[in-house]
């Protein structure tokens, strides 16, 4: 594992874990809220999740339409910076003020080892942790030092305002599968459509931004079936991280490795 970066640019961390369906999860909720207030997580609130439903018969416009999709229940600690949604078949950790990831999954494993008192869990399908960096050169810097070239599209090759620029690679791992992405633009924080809004504060370093910039966002997960166990899902999150690790230090510059020390 490399050395802990002091200034590391990462500004938001996922993990989740899938598992058995609850459907009787929403009479859990009260007594898992009150645990989780008490741990430092107060702030509660439930959302009822929309889905778009889109119909359309032979030569006619197409028809939308908005269903009613499954209910999530947030419990976010007093800054809102960290927090953890429990729905019906998966939990989540999710924070941006990232310290080390011995911190975050133990964060993530206490939860979860909560939730699986008061529930009863049975097993895990689906493990993954996401982390997104946002690479912001100082003045006078480039994003070239910072990036290798292969992930720099033709972002600096090309006369005009940029839009964006955008890579992904896909790889299947010993131990689940990688897509690291790198999105390349100018102005605000360049944050993924599927997690907007985050749901919690953004760090200052981060919340301001309208420049050049690029976000790494770095995925891993795993898809085996097993019997729950804590000790199971601390070794899975071990090892994305670890490929996380691999891909942020394959798509940085020595420059910048330096510059974040």
């Amino acid at each position: 594992m490399g050395q802990k970066l002091s200034h590391a640019p990462v500004f938001y961390t996922l993990a989740q874990v899938v598992f058995n369906p609850v459907l009787q999860i929403p009479d859990f909720v009260p007594k898992i809220q009150d645990r989780l207030r008490r741990a430092g997580f107060p702030d509660y609130r439930k959302e009822l999740l929309r889905q778009l439903e889109v119909r359309q018969g032979e030569g006619e416009p197409p028809q939308v339409s908005t269903q009613e999709g499954p209910t999530r229940w947030n419990f976010v600690n007093s800054d809102r910076v960290s927090g953890y949604i429990l729905q019906p078949n998966s939990f989540v950790y999710h924070t941006t003020a990232y310290e080390t990831f011995e911190v975050f999954s133990k964060n993530l494993i206490d939860g979860l080892g909560l939730v699986h008192e008061e529930i009863n869990l049975a097993f895990i399908e689906r493990i993954g942790i996401r982390y997104l960096d946002a690479v912001l050169p100082k003045k006078g810097e480039t994003l070239p030092q910072y990036l290798k070239s292969s992930v720099l599209g033709l972002s600096s090759g090309i006369q005009g305002k940029l839009l964006h620029s955008f890579t992904e690679t896909a790889t299947e791992t010993a131990d689940g599968r990688l897509v690291s992405r790198v999105l390349i633009t100018d102005g605000d924080l360049a944050l993924p459509p599927d997690l907007f809004p985050l749901g919690l504060t953004l760090g200052e370093r981060f919340s301001n931004i309208k420049a050049h910039h690029a976000i790494l966002d770095n995925d891993h997960y795993s898809t085996e079936r097993f019997d729950f166990s804590l000790e199971r899902v601390a070794k899975k999150l071990n090892a994305s991280h670890a490929r996380i690790d691999e891909a942020f230090r394959a798509t940085v510059t020595e420059f910048a490795l330096a510059a974040w020390k």
